[in-house]
């Protein structure tokens, strides 16, 4: 509200006592200048619903446990943890990966059909690491190259995965499901690719309408993709909705998920009495959740009918005559 221009209603609409509807009452209230700047019902939605300052999410997987760094120095640990989770074939790709860097700029399909299978490799310990991993898709379809200890041809491994491999689902699900490019225990900002409307999914860097049209008509049809799934940031891809290119592009602004939340609170009576109504966002990112903004809306009444409410009462013909939105201010 401290920036020139912007004023009550492109922040907030036309809701004035915050019930997430616009009725008559509060259009007549707006002022004739106000209303001419107003959110409308066919336009977009008002800032606070796309824009927010408390978004995060634990580095965990489904389960609540830490995910394996991908980029720790200590590569004999790495490769170790990996085997644990993963296979062996993938923790010598990642370790050599880390080491060597890709054999090619970019993705040679001909180069990577004569590859061998990084579970042959040998891998010394003592090399460090020098390349960092930016993001898990990197490992689809890449390869390394070898020079043999006391030989002279280089040898090519090829990842355990391409982007044409029958088992792409589960391979990648186990991936993401054990593994992190980012040392924070907390990830701040990324998007919720299963709740963020058509808006907020434009605005992500290299997004296109072809892209979130597609996103949107898979998340509508969310019956025909397996929930576990949908856990992962990655199903547009494992639903063939981009191409690989595309949700590489994408990947470091997406989540599934999130640990911080927001909700209205109303306390009040069956029966007549007091009420009382906020707004807070809660910070679950720590073991013991935080409230970190309470918003106090008493001011704005209690617009809600009691049977929404989910009142516990036997008569609440004198309260459902008032239609939500039409209740006076509080007392």
């Amino acid at each position: 509200m401290l920036v020139r221009d912007v004023n009550r209603n492109m922040l907030y609409g036309n809701d004035l006592n915050y019930d997430f509807y616009t009725d008559a009452q509060e259009n007549e209230i707006l002022s004739e200048e106000d209303s001419s700047e107003s959110i409308s019902e066919d336009s977009i939605f008002p800032w606070t619903w796309l824009l927010t300052v408390h978004s995060a999410e634990r580095n965990e997987n489904t389960s609540g446990e830490p995910l394996i760094n991908l980029n720790e120095t200590d590569l004999q640990s790495l490769h170790q943890q990996l085997s644990e989770k993963l296979s062996d074939n993938w923790a010598n790709y990642i370790v050599a990966y880390r080491q060597l860097g890709p054999a090619a700029e970019t993705r040679d399909a001909a180069l990577y059909s004569t590859g061998q299978p990084a579970g042959t490799m040998t891998i010394d310990f003592s090399k460090p690491a020098v390349f960092p991993i930016n993001q898990l898709l990197e490992l689809v379809g890449t390869t390394v190259k070898l020079i043999p200890v006391g030989g002279e041809a280089e040898v090519v491994y090829q990842s355990p995965l391409s982007a044409t491999s029958e088992n792409l689902a589960e391979e990648l699900i186990g991936l993401f499901e054990n593994c992190t490019v980012d040392p924070e225990k907390v990830i701040i900002g990324r998007i919720n690719l299963n709740l963020a409307p058509a808006q907020i999914l434009m605005a992500i860097p290299g997004m296109d309408e072809t892209t979130v049209e597609a996103i949107l008509n898979g998340r509508e049809n969310q019956s025909s993709i397996d929930g576990e799934t949908l856990n992962y940031p990655i199903w547009p891809l494992l639903e063939e909705l981009v191409s690989l290119e595309k949700m590489e592009e994408l990947l470091p602004y997406l989540t599934c998920g999130g640990d911080v939340y927001q909700a209205q609170i109303v306390g009040f009576y069956d029966q007549n009495g007091p009420f009382a109504r906020a707004e807070v966002t809660i910070d679950g990112t720590q073991r013991s959740p935080r409230v970190v903004k309470w918003t106090d809306l008493r001011l704005q009444g209690q617009p809600f009918q009691l049977e929404f409410l989910g009142a516990q009462i036997d008569d609440l013909s004198s309260s459902s005559s008032n239609p939500a939105g039409e209740a006076g201010p509080a007392p």
